[in-house]
């Protein structure tokens, strides 16, 4: 097995599953600072350029949450046994990917601009009225206080 990986939430998601299974797998780093998720070889395994991406055997297999499934079901560990138990496993993992995971992201994107702008000379960008407004519908109004800059 191959994992074509980047040190983030959902690659990381993988690699602690991985762990936790015993399974042996190699990690391919793919670095996203160097746009290597936009090269020919790594658009082959997957088109959208994202990461993680799992490559066992003939199967080729992007987004965490499906590579969770799927090591779930080979193993027999981690994963519920009946159909039911499974159904409330995705419904989580949908809820993840849906509800929490897009927020997240975009505070954490937030953040590391304000981290990469406090080494430049460009002020940092505040974020944007739509990620606001798109976090406060999630969160609420009182979750997170938005520092106005000047600029």
């Amino acid at each position: 097995m191959q994992l074509y990986h980047f040190p983030s939430p959902n690659p990381q998601k993988v690699t602690f599953a991985l762990k936790e299974l015993g399974l042996d797998c190699e990690i391919v780093p793919v670095d996203l600072a160097k746009g290597e998720h936009r090269q020919p070889a790594f658009l082959a395994h997957n088109r959208f350029g994202r990461v993680p991406v799992l490559v066992d055997g003939g199967l080729t297999l992007p987004e965490s949450h499906a590579i969770l499934a799927y090591l779930g079901e080979k193993t027999g560990r981690l994963w519920p046994a009946s159909p039911a138990g499974r159904a409330e496993a995705l419904r989580w993992l949908f809820f993840l990917s849906q509800h929490i995971m897009p927020p997240a992201g975009e505070v954490a994107l937030v953040s590391a601009q304000r981290c990469l702008a406090a080494h430049s000379t460009r002020p940092a960008r505040p974020p944007s009225n739509a990620v606001r407004r798109r976090y406060r519908r999630r969160w609420g109004s009182s979750k997170i206080i938005w520092r106005k800059t000047n600029g």
